[in-house]
């Protein structure tokens, strides 16, 4: 794709983060996105994207080349006998980072906020997560605290992501 349809599907993109982070995602069409990102074609969307699910694909993952190397790069570091402050560290420092390098203001953490919320949403980005090359989906903490079980230790991160995520988008 061209220079012109790139600046056209990164518009788009930072239309829906913004439209979405302030009326929702379930509140927003396609056309709403299309016009706020000065986008003549009201069909824009489905133009570069295809379809919404794509569309939702495409911006959970236009950050995380960036983040899986970072967050590779900090796993290799952890060594054979890492703490549970280093490992909470890798999994999370990466997406901190990615944060505050985008401009201000920026809709990033509030639309990935409500992500959390919106099963279908969320599963969407579950999906996206470990189709992608890195250690999103690995839980490499767990073997730390001895006796709780693969169940627990995701229930225990999902906490520390809304947490986090909550706290980035306020």
């Amino acid at each position: 794709m061209g220079d012109s349809g790139t600046r056209a599907r990164e518009a788009l993109m930072d239309a829906a983060e913004e439209l979405f982070a302030k009326h929702g995602i379930d509140a927003v069409s396609n056309r709403c996105i299309a016009e706020h990102a000065g986008n003549a074609n009201n069909s824009a969307v489905g133009y570069h994207f295809g379809s919404r699910d794509r569309f939702l694909t495409a911006l959970f993952s236009r950050y995380l080349p960036e983040m899986a190397r970072r967050t590779d790069e900090l796993h290799a570091q952890l060594g054979e006998n890492p703490s549970v402050y280093d490992v909470i560290r890798a999994r999370f420092l990466p997406l901190i980072e990615e944060l505050d390098r985008l401009p201000r203001p920026s809709w990033r953490a509030q639309f990935l906020a409500q992500t959390l919320t919106l099963p279908s949403v969320s599963a969407n980005l579950e999906q996206t997560l470990r189709t992608l090359p890195g250690n999103f989906d690995s839980e490499p903490g767990n073997s730390l605290v001895e006796g709780v079980s693969d169940s627990v230790w995701r229930a225990r991160s999902g906490i520390v992501k809304h947490m986090l995520l909550g706290a980035c988008a306020s």
